[in-house]
C-alpha cells in the first residue's frame, strides 16, 4: 500500500512542471501561455484593426468518432485592418469564435484589437491563436493586457515580426 499526502501530490506536480520547463526551456510553454514572440511565430496573420461588425451564427463541430457533429453557438467578427505585421489576409477579414467558452475571445463593434490569427478549419477566415491569448484589446491608446502605450507596442511588434 502506498501512502501519499496532498503535499506529496503537489510536489510531484511541481516536479513534472519543472521537467517540462527543462525540456522545453520555457515556463510559458509548460503552462500553455505564449509570449508575444511565440504568438507571432505560430500565427498565420498578425493584424491591428477595428471590429466593424459582429454576427451570431451556429457552426458544426466534431465531438469525436462516436458522438458525431454538434451544433455550437459562435460569432463571426469582421475586422477593418489598420496594419498587418505578418501575413496577408483577404479583405474583408473575418474572425470566428465559439460562444460560451471561458477562454474564447469576445468581440464588440468599434473596439480596437491586435489579433494573432490562424486559418480556421472551415477555410473561410481565421480563429485567434490560443483562444483569448490571440486577442489584445486596445483602449484609450493602451494595450490593456500589457498596460503599454499603443505606439510603443506597435513599434515593438513591427520589430519582432521582422525578425
Amino acid at each position: 500500500m502506498t501512502f501519499t499526502t496532498p503535499f506529496m501530490q503537489f510536489a510531484r506536480g511541481i516536479c513534472g512542471l519543472l521537467a517540462v520547463v527543462l525540456v522545453t526551456g520555457s515556463a510559458s510553454a509548460a503552462l500553455g501561455y505564449r509570449t508575444v514572440p511565440e504568438l507571432i511565430e505560430v500565427a498565420d496573420v498578425v493584424v491591428y484593426g477595428e471590429v466593424s461588425s459582429v454576427e451570431g451564427l451556429t457552426i458544426s463541430r466534431e465531438r469525436g468518432p462516436r458522438n458525431g457533429p454538434a451544433e455550437v453557438p459562435a460569432i463571426r467578427a469582421q475586422i477593418t485592418p489598420f496594419e498587418f505585421f505578418k501575413g496577408e489576409a483577404v479583405q474583408p477579414l473575418f474572425v470566428s469564435a465559439v460562444r460560451g467558452m471561458e477562454d474564447s475571445p469576445r468581440f464588440g463593434e468599434g473596439e480596437q484589437v491586435i489579433l494573432f490569427l490562424e486559418s480556421s478549419s472551415d477555410g473561410i477566415g481565421f480563429t485567434t491563436v490560443g483562444l483569448l491569448q490571440g486577442k489584445l484589446d486596445v483602449e484609450d491608446g493602451v494595450v490593456v493586457r500589457y498596460d503599454a502605450a499603443i505606439t510603443a507596442f506597435l513599434e515593438e511588434l513591427r520589430r519582432l515580426a521582422a525578425d
